[in-house]
């Protein structure tokens, strides 16, 4: 899971006057579709919220699709069908080691 934080998605629900920074509680939604794409294949939009004490930033969390190969990946964000630009990012996996409690 990724999180990225974008501006320019639109308005929320609830709406949130211009100019005036989104709550904390309750967590206001982008009111519009919201599509990751990565490497151009669409990935899991987990959540699209306003940034709390924010004004026109938001966070979007997503899963990255798992065929997605380690190297250079680009991400593209779009909302209400408007894509932005397209963004690199480092693509790695780490192994998860688990202990047993002794």
């Amino acid at each position: 899971m990724l999180t990225l934080f974008a501006t320019g998605l639109g308005p929320t629900r609830p709406g949130v006057d211009p100019g005036k920074p989104f709550p904390a509680s309750p967590l206001v939604t982008v009111n519009s579709p919201v599509e990751v794409l990565v490497n151009g294949r669409p990935a899991e939009v987990l959540a699209s919220v306003g940034y709390p004490g924010a004004v026109d930033s938001y966070q979007v969390n997503f899963r990255v699709p798992s065929e997605t190969a380690r190297g250079v990946a680009t991400i593209q964000v779009a909302a209400a069908w408007i894509a932005g630009p397209e963004l690199r990012i480092a693509v790695q996996y780490a192994r998860m080691r688990y202990a047993m409690p002794l």
